[in-house]
């Protein structure tokens, strides 16, 4: 494989995902307007794609040990895409996936604050340039302060 493919990988995996939920509430809303629910459509999906690791990696799946952090994992992930998805559907879908774009800027203030995590000057000044986005972006002189303006953007923020 060629060595800048190579470590172009994770940049392409960022982007191609970034860009799924990006355009993955235009379906969800066309299925809500069919009468299926942002829950019932995520959890297919997901089941859909859990079945399809389950048959084509099986013999990987026999290798994996227990471990709490598994099912801690498995909530975080249920509530941060039922955030987006619920969010996505009832919600200003700029405001929504903007709250939740700002993924990477929680990680790191978190990893920071929580994990003890060293934060490098590079990572808080990312983590402060998207905030500051954030904020501009939903900054609305009626409202005032740029916090989500109701539970949609609370959903998408939690996401």
């Amino acid at each position: 494989m060629n060595n800048w493919l190579r470590t172009s990988w994770p940049t392409l995996a960022i982007m191609l995902g970034a860009s799924v939920w990006g355009v993955i509430w235009y379906p969800l809303r066309m299925l809500a307007a069919l009468g299926v629910t942002g829950t019932a459509a995520s959890a297919l999906t997901s089941g859909a794609g859990c079945l399809f690791v389950l048959l084509v990696r099986r013999r990987s799946i026999a290798t994996v040990r227990w471990h709490w952090v598994l099912p801690a994992l498995a909530l975080a992930a249920g509530v941060t895409n039922l955030g987006f998805v619920w969010g996505s559907i009832h919600g200003q879908v700029m405001r929504v996936l903007l709250l939740f774009y700002l993924t990477p800027a929680w990680t790191a203030l978190f990893a920071h604050f929580i994990l003890r995590e060293r934060l490098t000057w590079a990572a808080a000044g990312l983590a402060a340039l998207s905030l500051a986005g954030a904020m501009t972006m939903l900054w609305s002189p009626q409202l005032g302060v740029p916090l989500p303006g109701n539970l949609a953007e609370w959903a998408g923020l939690a996401g």
